[in-house]
């Protein structure tokens, strides 16, 4: 699972001289963009089995997670990572519903996604194998946005009004913030959440 790889400390990997302070990234924090959406997507599981979510939606998200954990192994031997076990044993707390729903809707549907289509915008110098693996990576994570969605579409049918209209408000303030980025692709994909984000507007 992708909690398991990311409790594994990723030493040096090979950086580039050049890009420092252009824009561009270097092949470390390329790595630590993609651990980062494994282990949200682990924590994920862990929220929903708390929360009693069904068990169709749940069944979803453990495999999205397992994949994005064979993804990273992947990645991480193609950019040449060394892994070390970390100690285990993390205590997870009783989620929230709204908090969850929030960070979900936040992060999730939106910002994953997007952070992973500014990575392969933003590191054109990196090895052409491991490019093409962020690129099958990227498809991935579009997919499991759109997962994302349907866990959104779960916890606002369990949220009152109110708190569903505090969500989709902080989701409008995201997309605003969020749309600085530079990037043909990554403008394309924040103008088809903005859509999204006001047909689930409409609808409520």
């Amino acid at each position: 699972m992708a909690r398991n790889v990311l409790q594994r400390m990723v030493l040096p990997l090979r950086r580039r001289d050049e890009g420092e302070g252009n824009g561009t990234m270097s092949l470390d924090e390329v790595c630590r963009r993609a651990s980062e959406m494994a282990s949200r997507m682990e924590g994920r599981v862990d929220d929903l089995r708390a929360l009693h979510a069904p068990r169709d939606l749940l069944s979803r998200v453990v495999l999205a997670a397992e994949v994005m954990g064979r993804d990273l192994e992947q990645l991480l031997a193609l950019a040449g990572a060394e892994q070390s076990d970390r100690p285990s044993g993390v205590q997870v707390s009783q989620p929230e519903l709204y908090a969850f729903a929030l960070d979900n809707a936040l992060e999730g549907c939106l910002a994953e996604c997007c952070r992973f289509v500014m990575t392969i915008e933003h590191s054109p110098d990196i090895d052409e194998v491991v490019h093409h693996r962020l690129a099958l990576m990227t498809e991935r994570a579009q997919a499991h946005a759109e997962l994302c969605w349907d866990i959104h579409d779960w916890c606002m049918g369990q949220l009152s009004p109110q708190r569903g209209r505090h969500i989709r408000a902080a989701q409008r303030d995201r997309i605003g913030a969020l749309s600085t980025a530079d990037g043909a692709h990554t403008a394309a994909t924040l103008a088809g959440l903005a859509r999204r984000i006001d047909k689930d507007h409409r609808a409520a």
